[in-house]
């Protein structure tokens, strides 16, 4: 599996021009010739190599690579090519990526599907291990969008925009179905849902306190930010209290009768939000 920071010591190629790649082969051509012990040294290294693409080096063009044109940039970071209209879907994946725990935990995760080309789960695994290891600029998600069925059973056509709400239900929902009778059943439900709770608050004729909570777990949440000076305060709107009373208060069983109530509400972001 790969480790964050596992590439951060590599140096970037030395050879980036056409020139000086020739002139290194042509070394190491020198190298090996009529000298067995070096021609074996650099086969097993070649071989490497050729055991991690995508096709197992059956795909030639996965070879096509310029460092000096190709690299990625100082961030470090890999980019995700925007295929037509795929930028509601590349720029949701970039932030699954950006969530480590979570990242590190999907890619733990073992395919049980012999059809790699047809797995959605593991073409995007390959992605997200793409988007960590390669020294590439950017990685093109075709075969992921073959593998992600629409409605239809169709693949994923790149031409047509689709709501980028749409699109992280059904990942979701499809990562949950993939994992949910495995021991990584948990890993979306403990990273990255949060709860909001509506909570009802009053006193009866003793002064007792009456208390009713309405637990909701989510993925995703709207939050208002018009008029608002950032996201703080959006999320500040959404838990403010406000009384009930008259044809809105709230019939309370144990007492069998309306009273004036204070309706509030709890919210718990995700875990990778620092929020607890």
């Amino acid at each position: 599996m790969p480790q964050p920071g596992a590439t951060s010591g590599l140096q970037p190629p030395k050879c980036k021009t056409a020139a000086l790649r020739e002139q290194a082969i042509l070394l190491l051509k020198w190298l090996v010739y009529q000298n067995e012990t070096n021609h074996v040294e650099l086969v097993e290294l070649l071989q490497k190599n050729h055991l991690v693409t995508h096709s197992g080096g059956r795909n030639t063009q996965e070879w096509n690579f310029t460092p000096m044109t190709e690299e990625k940039s100082e961030t470090g970071l890999v980019g995700i090519k925007n295929l037509g209209c795929t930028c509601y879907m590349n720029a949701l994946i970039q932030q699954f990526f950006m969530v480590p725990e979570l990242r590190q935990s999907l890619l733990t995760v073992v395919d049980d599907e012999e059809d790699k080309d047809n797995s959605f789960f593991y073409q995007f695994q390959y992605m997200l291990a793409f988007l960590q290891e390669s020294e590439k600029q950017f990685y093109s998600p075709h075969q992921f969008c073959y593998s992600f069925k629409d409605w239809d059973g169709q693949p994923t056509n790149v031409s047509v925009q689709m709501d980028a709400q749409e699109f992280l239900n059904m990942l979701f929902d499809r990562i949950d179905e993939k994992l949910k009778k495995t021991k990584w059943k948990d890993t979306l439900p403990k990273l990255i849902r949060g709860e909001f709770a509506s909570e009802l608050i009053a006193k009866d004729d003793d002064g007792k306190m009456l208390y009713s909570e309405r637990v909701e777990p989510f993925y995703c949440l709207s939050c208002e930010v018009r008029n608002k000076k950032n996201i703080q305060e959006g999320l500040l709107g959404m838990v403010q209290g406000e009384e009930l009373s008259g044809d809105n208060a709230y019939m309370w069983e144990s007492i069998k009768r309306k009273s004036t109530d204070c309706v509030a509400a709890r919210l718990r972001l995700p875990r990778h939000t620092g929020d607890r």
